[in-house]
């Protein structure tokens, strides 16, 4: 059986070195494509020869593709490689030994189950949900996540799996015959919902996502209401959200989208500049992505 994990760096040495020793720690053995998306420092450069005597392939990118174009390269990789499975790892995400056996145990006694993930924890906040499993919910036309900020003890976690609609890909496990079957992700996406999206097509095509609450891996990201509201962040949020309307659904439920953008979601972003004490002229990115994800070609 043959699992290629995939990492995708972009000015990060520090998580990215972390995820690697984490990940090399692993009860199950993956070969490893390692992929620089463009860094404008020297990180993979660092993470290349620190780790030159591991089964490690490097790939630089030219450019910066974004998160989906970014790991596309990799998949394809790991299919002409003859994969059975690709584990997506994010590369500041960090994984228990036991991680990718968990899942992997699910995956191999479900034929229609194509993805499963783990509980996903706060790194600083080690008892906190991030990220669980998630329903699609056509109130806000996206994810809701079981769980969400929850306070759980490792040892109170459930052995009960779940069937659900959305995992993020921070840390998936996923049958390479998803990727032949349904293709990659869609790269008009260039951050955020290209994760929701795949699932989206996995479940519109009669497959199976499980999320499997007693497999465990940690996520390092900041303060989220300025890991969330910075320039970037803003602009991709509401671009990508369009960009999944438009492609999924008609013209209603893209005037829907509209309204919850501007009545629900934009007050939120407002508070989250606010409460983090960022420079409210962010929320300007916020509509430039809204104009731009309505006008981009899909």
């Amino acid at each position: 059986m043959k699992i290629y994990t995939i990492i995708l760096n972009y000015n990060n040495y520090q998580k990215t070195k972390k995820c690697l020793e984490h990940l090399l720690n692993s009860t199950i053995r993956t070969k490893i494509i390692f992929i620089d998306n463009n860094s404008s420092d020297d990180s993979s450069l660092k993470i290349k020869e620190e780790f030159r005597n591991k089964d490690i392939d490097f790939i630089f990118n030219k450019e910066n593709l974004g998160y989906p174009g970014g790991v596309n390269i990799g998949i394809n990789k790991a299919i002409k490689g003859n994969a059975d499975y690709v584990f997506l790892l994010n590369n500041d995400a960090y994984v228990l030994p036991d991680t990718i056996e968990k899942l992997l145990f699910h995956l191999e006694k479900n034929e229609k189950a194509l993805i499963a993930g783990p509980t996903i924890f706060y790194y600083h906040k080690k008892n906190i949900v991030w990220q669980a499993g998630g329903y699609f919910n056509w109130l806000k036309i996206g994810p809701s996540v079981m769980f969400k900020n929850k306070r759980i003890n490792l040892d109170k976690l459930s052995k009960k799996i779940f069937k659900v609609d959305f995992l993020s890909a921070c840390v998936w496990l996923v049958k390479a015959k998803a990727f032949k079957d349904l293709g990659l992700f869609y790269e008009k996406f260039f951050l955020y919902y290209d994760d929701f999206d795949f699932c989206y097509r996995v479940r519109k095509a009669g497959y199976e996502i499980l999320y499997i609450p007693y497999a465990v891996a940690y996520h390092d990201l900041g303060d989220i209401t300025k890991t969330r509201t910075s320039n970037i962040a803003l602009y991709n949020l509401a671009r990508s959200y369009f960009i999944f309307i438009r492609k999924n659904f008609n013209l209603l439920v893209l005037i829907y989208g509209m309204a919850i953008f501007f009545f629900f979601y934009t007050p939120f972003r407002i508070y989250q500049i606010l409460k983090g004490k960022q420079n409210i002229k962010n929320i300007l990115y916020w509509f430039k992505g809204f104009s731009d994800g309505l006008t981009t070609s899909l």
